[in-house]
């Protein structure tokens, strides 16, 4: 007897769809001694990192220790934490006796629900096999406490789902044999995360010019209030970093429609990645902080610029308070991560920005003349900034990958700031200077970086 697969091919609601077409959800039960957990844990060695096993003894014996029952709360947890995984980006193996009359529709309903490829099997084995390998188990403690007159009390021939649901392996079927016919049935060995592609223009395409959030046609479109309340997406499962947290919590919450546009986007992400959330509504006391401090910043390294001037290059990174978006909780700053929270290399840090060796003068120059330093000494101190490659990596990471040629005159480019500045560091003139006094006093350190628009 053979289930019917279910996958990606389906409609489904988008109000309770879970997953990404390409995570996959697979369903092993079985009568106790029926090898469930074993092939489970055979999936895992299989195919390595990325599979979430959500087994029904964890959550039900050893999480609730509550008794196997119709009303018992592990059964909503199972699928809670199931939906939670796939949504996560990961494979889910939920495997346990999971008795059809009380587990069936929540097995049903997640694989109605999930977006992906949905398999379940059955594994079929008689009432004296299960004896004898619950005997064969190495936990003493174990076998002490359940006895082959639970294992007879607790067996159920043939305890299939409804509809059809379920491909039935029976008993002749090896450990080896049933986790790579799984493994083969529902294509994880091809589901394996692959980075996502890079967007490569042709040389024919042309970009558009940067709008500034300053641009005036910015500031003309009419704001008006939507009426979406605030919501926070530490309660709707989302990874949250805490690099921006404030006391209220408010850099959590973002608008009702932009959490829907958010929940989408995840689920468009290939297995094994997933969205760190950073912040989103910004009170406008500290969008105001943040823009002024840039632009103050810009003034100091350009005293003879205009404030207008000033206005645009500050706008560039962060927008101008009086249309900033994330003051309406219409905006948020997220990046991707793998499925330990680690942030995927996108070619630049989270709100790094652009500069180039005459940004890193200038600004070596200025601060070392701000401590008083000669014009030799300021020389000195721009040059030792050219080779930093915090900076000039971003270069890299951002138009390397626009244009083919482009990609080898940026290497290069960077390249050369990395030789070039301790060469030009080493050969900068220099003079005897006295002794630093015990402590310098240098800038102050705010318990924020600037934020992008």
């Amino acid at each position: 007897m053979t289930g019917t697969p279910s996958g990606a091919h389906r409609r489904v609601s988008t109000a309770t769809a879970v997953g990404r077409d390409d995570t996959r959800l697979v369903v092993i039960r079985g009568n106790s001694a029926s090898g469930k957990s074993s092939v489970a844990q055979g999936l895992r060695d299989h195919y390595g990192r990325g599979i979430a096993v959500v087994g029904q003894d964890v959550i039900r014996r050893n999480v609730l220790r509550e008794h196997d029952t119709a009303r018992g709360a592990n059964i909503a947890l199972l699928g809670r934490i199931a939906r939670e995984a796939l949504n996560a980006g990961f494979h889910v193996v939920l495997e346990g006796i999971l008795y059809a009359d009380r587990y069936s529709h929540l097995i049903t309903s997640l694989v109605r629900d999930h977006r992906g490829v949905s398999r379940c099997y059955y594994l079929d084995v008689p009432l004296e096999s299960t004896f004898v390998r619950h005997a064969s188990k190495a936990d003493a403690a174990y076998l002490t406490e359940v006895t082959d007159s639970h294992l007879a009390s607790w067996y159920r021939e043939l305890d299939l789902l409804p509809g059809g649901l379920e491909t039935v392996i029976p008993a002749d079927s090896t450990l080896q044999d049933t986790a790579a016919r799984i493994m083969g049935e529902t294509d994880l060995a091809a589901a394996s995360p692959i980075p996502p592609p890079q967007c490569k223009p042709s040389r024919g395409d042309s970009m558009n010019p940067l709008v500034l959030m300053s641009d005036p046609r910015v500031a003309a479109i009419t704001v008006r209030e939507c009426g979406e309340p605030l919501v926070d997406v530490r309660d709707h499962s989302f990874r949250v970093d805490p690099r921006k947290q404030d006391p209220l919590g408010a850099f959590a919450h973002v608008r009702e429609g932009v959490l829907a546009r958010l929940e989408n986007a995840r689920s468009l992400l290939p297995a094994g990645t997933d969205l760190l959330f950073i912040e989103g509504y910004r009170p406008l006391a500290l969008q105001q902080h943040y823009f002024t401090e840039y632009r103050n910043e810009l003034a100091s390294a350009h005293p003879g610029w205009t404030a207008e001037q000033l206005h645009q290059a500050a706008s560039r990174y962060v927008s101008p308070p009086e249309i900033a978006p994330h003051s309406a909780g219409a905006a948020v700053d997220v990046t991707l991560v793998d499925q330990d929270g680690h942030e995927l290399d996108l070619g630049t840090r989270v709100n790094a920005f652009q500069v180039g060796a005459a940004t890193k003068l200038a600004t070596g120059w200025y601060a070392a003349g701000r401590d008083g330093a000669g014009r030799r000494g300021r020389l000195r101190a721009g040059t030792a900034l050219i080779a930093r490659g915090e900076f000039s990596v971003v270069i890299i990471g951002l138009a390397g990958p626009a244009q083919d040629r482009l990609g080898a005159l940026v290497t290069t480019y960077v390249m050369l700031l990395a030789v070039c500045g301790p060469v030009l560091t080493r050969f900068a003139p220099t003079r005897a200077t006295a002794p630093l006094p015990a402590t310098v006093a240098g800038p102050a350190s705010g318990p924020h970086d600037r934020r992008p628009q």
